[in-house]
């Protein structure tokens, strides 16, 4: 619904966009989330076998779950009363897609909605960006209340591995099943990271559009192992081509942007950009000083663009200006 991503809509809910509650910290939930990581290999196939018959209920009024690929989960919800707006995060493997299905729900219209989201909004900030994704918000979102869901409205499938499960349910006793699953994604464009380090390929796939990567809230480092973006033509390039920057302020229509912003955001408040052609690691880094940071692949669809990058959170050897290109959000 509009509303909750701060468009006027005709339902009476004040502070529609998700925000972290007073005192609730989002980095201490990937924290934990990031802990889930370590423990997952440790597990049996009995435990697997055990959760699809279980339900996991939800508590706190921010939930972040993980899930890997061919994971299928279902969450239930049960109102204490209190009027906020709360939300199931969900992230999956980048290769996934997740998707979220209504199973039943009494959710009182007056002052109550259910939404499911293509995507994360937190704080006004909708990741993927506008920019970014294929879709206009209008056509992200599916609203529910009531008890009985038409059943086009039931399933969401997000295009990328995150989805959001949003909710006011302001009835004591009233509240919502839904069954969330990470399905294989046959194009993958935007990730959302959720994991502290990895290698990724973004790749345009010939087309008009921009993919991204973005970090869940941590200053990251990124390398870049390889590009092919953009211009000079490809009958010229060699592995000794250089490497162009300032590229969108150069006219060029195909560049990889990478920078931050200060909250989980990837409209960046600070970037470079880059373009050309180089199919060994570039020789500097770049460190991003920021509360999230994303790479992002531009494409006209004049060219079949590519970039592969290893990404990981930022340490002190990374913050040497000998070592890396360094970038600092604006405070």
């Amino acid at each position: 619904l509009s509303c909750f991503l701060g468009v006027a809509c005709g339902f009476s809910i004040p502070k529609p966009h998700l925000r972290v509650p007073q005192g609730l910290e989002l980095s201490s939930k990937l924290h934990g989330l990031f802990g889930i990581q370590e423990k997952r290999s440790n597990r049996v196939a009995k435990i697997f076998e055990e959760r699809e018959e279980n339900v996991n209920f939800i508590t706190e009024c921010m939930t972040v779950r993980s899930l890997r690929l061919g994971d299928e989960e279902i969450w239930e919800y049960r109102s204490n009363g209190a009027p906020n707006t709360c939300g199931l995060y969900i992230v999956g493997d980048p290769e996934s897609r997740i998707e979220m299905e209504v199973l039943d729900m009494d959710v009182e219209c007056d002052n109550g909605l259910l939404m499911l989201f293509d995507g994360w909004e937190l704080n006004g900030n909708v990741i993927p960006s506008v920019s970014d994704h294929t879709k206009p918000i209008g056509l992200r979102q599916t609203t529910l209340c009531g008890s009985q869901p038409s059943h086009t409205k039931r399933v969401l499938e997000a295009s990328q591995n995150a989805g959001l499960v949003s909710f006011r349910v302001a009835v004591q006793g009233q509240g919502f099943r839904v069954k969330i699953r990470a399905l294989p994604n046959p194009d993958v464009c935007n990730i959302l990271m959720s994991e502290i380090e990895g290698f990724f390929t973004l790749s345009n796939e010939g087309k008009a559009r921009n993919c991204s990567l973005t970090t869940l809230l941590f200053p990251a480092s990124f390398a870049l192992l390889s590009l092919d973006v953009g211009h000079p033509v490809r009958s010229k390039r060699s592995q000794s081509t250089p490497v162009q920057t300032q590229c969108s302020e150069r006219g060029s229509n195909d560049y990889i942007e990478l920078g931050g912003a200060m909250e989980l955001d990837s409209n960046m408040l600070t970037s470079e950009t880059i373009c050309g052609h180089k199919s060994v690691p570039v020789e500097s880094g770049l460190t991003v000083l920021c509360g999230s940071s994303t790479v992002r692949l531009v494409s006209s669809g004049k060219f079949h663009n590519t970039v592969t990058v290893f990404v990981k959170a930022a340490d002190e050897d990374d913050m040497m200006n000998g070592k890396n290109t360094i970038i600092s959000c604006p405070q």
